[in-house]
């Protein structure tokens, strides 16, 4: 783990929201769950071992949010598309879209949705933006990334396991730090997050470090499927 936070934060853990949030993620894989959903007038499958969209509040809400605010012709990069629910949206509103994940199951499911909605993007496989060719600038980038913070490594962790769970912050980390080399001058970074699930200390300790700072855009409440009420927020950085 390689944790550089500030000095004046400790990460975290909440041992009684992971088990919550692993209870959950164990649901979402159950039998009557269903394995297509519709959103925003498209319609997504679900394979075994993806964050399910149909289950969870949190894709419904941050496509709701973001596809409004990417302008048509605009390069835009989703890390940790998962489903490619907001990638598949902003290529049928005409983005020029690229999509990573770190998992081969998230890939192919990406994959499959885009042929389904008639859509053709990049579909990258790497962790965070390893995968994007050298040089790659883009208007805005956009992650949901793993709420669960946990002293553990990822290689503890199965990889639909990590949809949710970010041991010792690493993909928080890379995402804010390594943003500006990849946002063109101007550009936005979005962070789909719960700062109930999650650690707002950790990304407003990251931000000051690579230079950003996060602003809301958007708020809701979300109860369904786990024990407690939890928050999410969608937050904003501007690259200057």
């Amino acid at each position: 783990m390689n944790e550089k936070l500030s000095p004046n934060f400790v990460p975290n853990e909440k041992p009684e929201r992971l088990a919550s949030m692993r209870l959950a993620q164990a649901k979402s894989q159950g039998q009557n769950v269903p394995r297509e959903v519709e959103i925003l007038g498209a319609r997504f499958v679900i394979d075994d071992g993806v964050h399910s969209p149909a289950f969870n509040a949190d894709a419904r809400f941050f496509a709701s949010q973001i596809i409004p605010r990417i302008p048509a012709g605009s390069d835009f990069l989703e890390v940790g598309c998962g489903t490619a629910v907001v990638s598949v949206l902003a290529a049928r509103n005409g983005a020029q879209v690229t999509a990573t994940d770190i998992s081969e199951a998230s890939i192919e499911n990406a994959k499959k949705n885009a042929g389904l909605n008639g859509v053709d993007f990049h579909i990258l496989q790497g962790d965070v933006y390893d995968a994007l060719p050298g040089g790659a600038l883009y208007d805005i980038i956009y992650w949901n990334v793993p709420f669960g913070y946990m002293r553990t490594d990822a290689k503890n962790l199965s990889m639909f396991e990590r949809a949710v769970f970010d041991p010792g912050h690493e993909g928080l980390r890379k995402y804010i730090l390594g943003a500006k080399e990849h946002l063109k001058k101007g550009g936005k970074l979005l962070l789909g997050y719960s700062s109930t699930l999650g650690d707002m200390g950790a990304v407003n300790s990251y931000a000051k470090q690579a230079g950003l700072q996060f602003f809301p855009l958007a708020t809701t409440m979300n109860t369904n499927n786990l024990k407690h009420t939890y928050q999410l927020e969608l937050l904003i950085a501007h690259n200057p």
